[in-house]
């Protein structure tokens, strides 16, 4: 790192099948080839298990069964792993969506429960409805802290309510988004909304996204993970953008400094 401010960050974009186990597997020799050097690790929405409504019920577990599989990922990482579209159970049939933020050593540092669920053409056969499987978050945004940086969480649909990411008080460093955006919708507004919500929390954002195809439902994932910086330039990008690929950055606290003294947009909101 340049600096002892510096945030090295580490954005994973992965496909991923209808078997737990494989994923897991093959995220695990992923991690295991890259340099060791420890890097804040961002997996994808839906990264441990895509597919069919039934498929993800099956798949569904506890908090703490989720933590015993992904422990063995986070000692990889060396450093909080983020992990997003985890399918979590809630009573005896209901499920969340959540993103896990594990520890090196596996203790969660945060859990956040996807709060706004995703529906493109509701009820048509080539229709999406995240609201048949999931129920929503009941919470506001959260947010923890590591290394001097405050980090939120949020989950791909969230990226369009802005009013969600203003909400967050005091305001994060940077906004971390593990999403599997579909490529009709991310052709259209993945990087617009992305740099929107950078300018608009003078933040770094940066998000995880699932690519490929679901062998079960042929739902098509849009990749093209991205880091905004705080005046909302995409200062990193996954290559190649459509298929599995990890991105490397470091973030400078300095430029997150500079971009809210020179214009101080957040100081001068008015609620």
């Amino acid at each position: 790192m340049n600096n002892v401010d510096d945030l090295r960050l580490r954005l994973v974009q992965a496909t991923a099948g209808p078997d737990p186990a494989e994923n897991l597997k093959r995220l695990g020799e992923r991690l295991a080839k890259l340099p060791h050097r420890p890097a804040l690790t961002v997996l994808p929405e839906n990264t441990l298990v895509a597919g069919r409504a039934e498929t993800i019920r099956a798949a569904a577990d506890t908090v703490a069964g989720w933590r015993k599989r992904l422990t063995p990922l986070a000692k990889l990482a060396d450093a909080p792993l983020v992990i997003g579209g985890v399918p979590i159970r809630d009573g005896r049939d209901g499920i969340r969506q959540c993103a896990l933020v594990l520890a090196a050593d596996g203790t969660l540092l945060a859990r956040y429960d996807k709060r706004h669920l995703f529906q493109l053409r509701p009820g048509k056969p080539n229709g999406t409805d995240e609201t048949a499987l999931y129920r929503p978050g009941r919470t506001g945004p959260v947010a923890f802290a590591w290394n001097g940086w405050r980090i939120g969480i949020a989950i791909c649909f969230d990226l369009r309510f802005p009013e969600f990411f203003r909400a967050l008080t005091p305001p994060a460093d940077i906004w971390l988004c593990p999403a599997a955006f579909a490529r009709e919708t991310g052709r259209a507004h993945w990087e617009l909304l992305l740099r929107a919500r950078a300018v608009e929390n003078q933040c770094y954002v940066a998000a995880a996204g699932l690519c490929g195809t679901d062998v079960e439902t042929g739902f098509v994932c849009y990749g093209h993970s991205l880091v905004a910086d705080p005046w909302g330039a995409v200062t990193a990008e996954a290559e190649p953008a459509d298929r599995e690929a990890v991105l490397e950055t470091v973030l400078a606290k300095a430029r997150l400094a500079d971009v809210r003294r020179q214009l101080p947009a957040l100081a001068a909101r008015r609620d």
